[in-house]
């Protein structure tokens, strides 16, 4: 079984990307909501919180982990890999690098949460690949509080005033948060800059990594998908459906 976690509902995006690609495998959606927003959450809180979820996943027979939520990824990382290494947990960080490279891109613009921008981690990531790009950090927690609370008038102004505030020289945006793909018809309402969405670009890098280790794969003819959530399952359940059309059971689980 497939696990796939997010502090909130964006990560149901990246599941969509990945189920269209993937429809035998079975789903576990997990969603830390009792616990968001992780934006403004520090490092070792974040680090807490992922090692608990990561057990609680991998106790539900989740053989692999997709963590689709950037600033858990890129808190935890290091430590995921050290005191996991035998666990299989992929994140969505290191794949929206990967369509920067792919991309040509020579200047990018990073919407992140505070604590992701803090990290460093896709400057680092950038580094590691060999590439010398700008990539300016564009802390914007308040916007993930504005898509959380659905407010859509603040969103407009938080993405109007943000990308009047981008460089010149900007030739892409790395949208680091699974909430931001969720706005993006009022973000390109504003530019028409191409937007990497890293929850898709894991969705591609997935299918690859399962033709080189098909044992990770496990097909049925029955497929299905649970959604679990640490906070309100109702109110879950009715935020999927308005922003995703999506009608399903969700529960509860204290983690």
């Amino acid at each position: 079984m497939i696990g796939i976690f997010d502090s909130w509902i964006g990560g149901v995006q990246t599941l969509r990307y990945i189920r269209a690609l993937l429809p035998d495998q079975n789903y576990f959606f997990l969603a830390d909501t009792a616990h968001l927003p992780y934006g403004d959450k520090s490092p070792d809180r974040i680090r807490q919180r992922m090692m608990a979820i990561l057990e609680y996943m991998f106790k539900q027979w989740c053989n692999i982990v997709i963590i689709a939520c950037n600033t858990a990824a890129a808190s935890s990382v290091r430590y995921r890999q050290e005191h996991h290494p035998d666990r299989k947990v992929l994140s969505v960080t290191i794949p929206g690098i990967e369509a920067l490279v792919w991309g040509e891109y020579t200047h990018a613009a990073l919407f992140a949460t505070q604590s992701t921008v803090g990290t460093g981690i896709y400057q680092e990531l950038a580094y590691r690949h060999g590439r010398s790009w700008m990539i300016d950090p564009y802390p914007l927690t308040d916007l993930v509080l504005a898509i959380e609370s659905q407010n859509t008038n603040k969103q407009e102004v938080i993405i109007r005033h943000t990308i009047q505030s981008l460089q010149s020289e900007t030739d892409v945006v790395i949208l680091g948060c699974t909430h931001f793909p969720i706005i993006r018809s009022i973000i390109y309402q504003y530019t028409n800059l191409p937007l990497i969405d890293p929850g898709y670009e894991a969705a591609q890098q997935l299918v690859h990594y399962f033709d080189r280790h098909s044992d990770y794969m496990i097909s049925t003819q029955h497929p299905h998908i649970s959604y679990t959530v640490t906070g309100n399952p109702n109110q879950f359940a009715h935020s999927m459906q308005q922003i995703f059309d999506i009608e399903s059971e969700v529960s509860r689980r204290e983690i």
